[in-house]
């Protein structure tokens, strides 16, 4: 599986800042350099906020416009590592000539998110898998 590093999320003077706090944060500020399947929308470039829905810690909002607009709601499994990210990274995934939101990594913190592919990408996994006749 091949991963392309999105960006590095965040800079102190350039956006809001977020925290950490016993492994959670409130908000994201990512830019999307190219189209992103995330869940069950593609999100054009541009630039996204993704929080936590409340008292969950496996589904995830992102939003667009200023953090308004939601552009659709993502699932994910919570992962660990053995030592802290450096850095917050949004990773995605190259799926044929399409982009998928794939990790989450938060600073500080050992604790990141795979996030669960959207049935369209699973159904394309699973056809590539299959047999050939």
């Amino acid at each position: 599986m091949r991963f392309a590093r999105v960006l590095c999320l965040f800079s102190a003077l350039a956006v809001a800042p977020f925290q950490i706090k016993a492994q959670t944060f409130t908000v994201i500020h990512v830019h999307l350099p190219f189209n992103v399947i995330a869940g069950s929308q593609t999100l054009s470039p541009g630039d996204y906020i993704i929080r936590p829905v409340f008292s969950t810690s496996d589904v995830f909002a992102v939003y667009g416009d200023n953090g308004m607009k939601l552009e659709t709601v993502l699932s994910a499994v919570p992962m660990e590592k053995a030592h802290p990210s450096d850095k917050t990274d949004l990773l995605v995934r190259r799926d044929g000539n399409e982009y998928v939101i794939d990790q989450m990594w938060i600073e500080g913190s050992d604790t990141g998110y795979q996030f669960v592919s959207p049935e369209l990408v699973r159904s394309r996994e699973q056809e590539r898998q299959s047999p050939k006749p």
